[in-house]
């Protein structure tokens, strides 16, 4: 087993935080809307499926257009 102390588990841990700050740093203030607005809407599209009926019918009504050849 690896026996890290958590001395030398936190500076390892601490860079992939680092570096998600900057990338929330550099995105800016409109992508962020978006992003929110994209999430509310999933998640409103995911408890619409939900609380939907499952079942589902199709009703088709076909024409063809070839003539009768023998009639």
């Amino acid at each position: 087993m690896n026996q890290e102390s958590p001395a030398q588990v936190r500076p390892q841990a601490a860079l992939p935080c680092r570096q998600g700050r900057r990338w929330i740093a550099i995105l800016p203030g409109k992508v962020w809307i978006l992003l929110l607005l994209f999430f509310v809407v999933a998640v409103l599209m995911g408890v619409h499926t939900i609380l939907t009926a499952k079942d589902s019918s199709l009703h088709l009504k076909l024409q063809h257009g070839f003539r009768s050849r023998y009639g």
